[in-house]
């Protein structure tokens, strides 16, 4: 994998100007499969475009796309936005403002996002895993993946068993003293460029403990089951696409 996790190469306005030497640079040249990952990839319409950008570099590169509890999905992106003050708001105002077409609720139709790809990759090309599944049986899990990208499906590694990016883990960053240390944590970022993980570590390290701790919102209500009714062709049609039921999900 590349050494930093979101590329975002395929993307317009993401490292796509910077060239195809540039992309090929972020990885190990020896290893006889390469891979990477940027959630941006399957943001369409406000990321147009990557299916065919990708198409043209890599035609034959297989395809995983990661799925979870499309509801889940929706709270964790706001829940993300909100601990870095993208989002002042409650969730529900916020989702009554962009209504169906706000980018939360398309982000989370996933047969939408997929059917992008469809055109330019056969369907055979691409593995679609619930993150559930990664919770349940995650061995059994890798080794489908592994099998899939055609390496060795026994491998194992003690960092399989990490779990990151939890709910407990969210801080409110716009506290007067985590925006001032974020401030010069950037600065620095700026000055001397270190890789990217560098930099979010370290300031992840120096903001995280100035932070305040949020509370994982929950979609109640007549709100939910709007929000679920939007949601709930599209997952037939992913259910249909792939033979999977994803029986836990709420849609």
């Amino acid at each position: 994998m590349s050494r930093a996790k979101e590329l975002n190469f395929f993307v317009s306005r993401g490292s796509w100007a910077k060239g195809v030497d540039w992309y090929a640079a972020q990885f190990d040249p020896a290893a006889p499969v390469r891979g990477e990952s940027s959630p941006s990839y399957t943001n369409y319409p406000i990321h147009d475009g990557v299916p065919a950008r990708m198409h043209s570099i890599v035609p034959d590169a297989k395809l995983l796309f990661v799925v979870r509890d499309p509801l889940e999905r929706i709270v964790s992106q706001y829940l993300h936005d909100y601990s870095t003050g993208k989002q002042d708001r409650p969730l529900e105002e916020v989702l009554a403002e962009g209504g169906a077409t706000h980018h939360y609720v398309v982000r989370s139709k996933y047969f939408f996002q997929l059917e992008q790809y469809l055109p330019f990759f056969p369907l055979a090309g691409i593995l679609v895993l619930a993150q559930e599944d990664l919770l349940r049986d995650r061995a059994g899990t890798m080794r489908r993946v592994f099998e899939f990208v055609g390496v060795e499906p026994s491998f194992y590694h003690p960092k399989f068993e990490r779990m990151k990016h939890r709910t407990s883990s969210h801080r409110r960053r716009k506290t007067w003293a985590g925006t001032a240390v974020s401030a010069v944590a950037r600065r620095a970022t700026r000055r001397f460029a270190p890789p990217r993980w560098i930099a979010w570590r370290a300031e992840r390290l120096l903001v995280f403990p100035l932070a305040r701790r949020i509370e994982r919102p929950v979609l109640g209500g007549a709100f939910r089951e709007q929000v679920m009714a939007e949601l709930r062709d599209d997952v037939d049609r992913l259910r249909e696409l792939t033979g999977k039921e994803f029986e836990s999900w709420f849609v």
